[in-house]
């Protein structure tokens, strides 16, 4: 699916310096399933695998060149103005690790929706990832 979109929105009433430490560790234990099911993560350019960034106030990877698309962003602490955000994916493999995290970040109240062009995410589809 050539525009193939994911959407969320920021929880403002939850706004953190930095990540829960708890979200984090489900983030890298996403990561680390995915490897397990063959998804490689790379920088946000797509050119350099394993080049994915997990800090205390961002997540920012894409897929792997030529199945990247544009860059996953996710910030502890967005700017006011910066309440709600998309990433076109394409459907490239490193869909269902944005969707994963997002699914996550919504458990964990750091946002308060998210959804795909498709509509709501899929939780049983994602399930090797979010074990």
């Amino acid at each position: 699916n050539m525009g193939y979109t994911v959407y969320w929105d920021y929880n403002k009433e939850n706004r953190a310096a930095k990540f829960p430490a708890d979200f984090l560790q489900k983030v890298n234990k996403i990561i680390a399933n995915a490897k397990k099911n063959n998804i490689t993560l790379a920088d946000w350019s797509g050119d350099e695998a394993n080049g994915y960034e997990i800090t205390e106030t961002s997540i920012i990877f894409n897929g792997v060149r030529p199945e990247c698309c544009e860059t996953f962003r996710l910030l502890s602490s967005p700017t006011d103005s910066y309440c709600s955000d998309f990433c076109k994916t394409r459907q490239f493999p490193y869909d269902a690790v944005i969707k994963a995290i997002l699914i996550t970040a919504l458990d964990c109240g750091i946002l308060s929706q998210a959804s795909g062009d498709d509509g709501e995410i899929n939780r049983e589809q994602l399930k090797k990832l979010l074990t």
